[in-house]
């Protein structure tokens, strides 16, 4: 039963991190700020690795942030593979919707995703969970598990915004907008990290 329940979050995990990808274009406004609606999706990841080493420990957590990491390199690579292969006249339409979502720009003929989006994905992503699984590990041993959780989410969310906003608009943007933007961004996460602590709340006591 609980090699099931540590196999389901991992793929929980998984499926999040590559869904948040895929839907990340779309923005929305909360409160007159642009968010990507991916921001919730995305911060579910956090709340999974947590459970993950609530019930398994840190070594598990880790395993799960490295499959999770894995899994979403071969969906950009596949996704590179599947809008380069030549189109049909009937799924012409259905192939450019693709190439606009999975790869939209063109190098050399060949369609990919955005190089700075997809490292920035996956650099911010590796970094901040391995640092919301450090922090709260360390925490958890001088604080109540709740804190420890809420801290490190809290943490971890902000610093991951910082890293993908850096890294994906570095060179692009000037500072001030950069800054802004993550600005913007821990606003959000704040407020996001605030559901998540009761949400592992609500799973950490059902497992005890």
């Amino acid at each position: 039963m609980k090699d099931t329940k540590k196999i389901f979050l991992t793929s929980l995990l998984s499926i999040l991190f590559i869904f948040s990808n895929v839907v990340a274009s779309k923005i929305t406004l909360i409160a007159k700020l642009p968010v990507s609606s991916s921001v919730f999706i995305y911060a579910l990841t956090f709340l999974c690795v947590l459970l993950i080493i609530h019930s398994y420990g840190y070594k598990e957590g880790v395993k799960s942030i490295c499959i999770a990491l894995f899994c979403q390199c071969i969906c950009f690579c596949l996704s590179i593979i599947i809008c380069n292969i030549p189109n049909g006249s009937p799924t012409i339409a259905t192939s450019r919707a693709l190439q606009t979502i999975l790869a939209p720009e063109k190098t050399n003929n060949i369609y990919h995703p955005a190089f700075s989006l997809m490292f920035g994905s996956l650099l911010s992503f590796f970094f901040s969970q391995i640092i919301n699984a450090s922090l709260y590990e360390i925490f958890n041993k001088y604080t109540m598990n709740i804190l420890a959780a809420s801290l490190s989410m809290l943490i971890s969310l902000i610093l991951d915004a910082a890293l993908f906003t850096l890294i994906t608009n570095i060179g692009v943007i000037n500072t001030m907008t950069i800054a802004e933007a993550i600005m913007n961004q821990f606003i959000i996460r704040v407020f996001i990290s605030i559901i998540l602590t009761i949400l592992f709340l609500m799973f950490s006591l059902k497992n005890e």
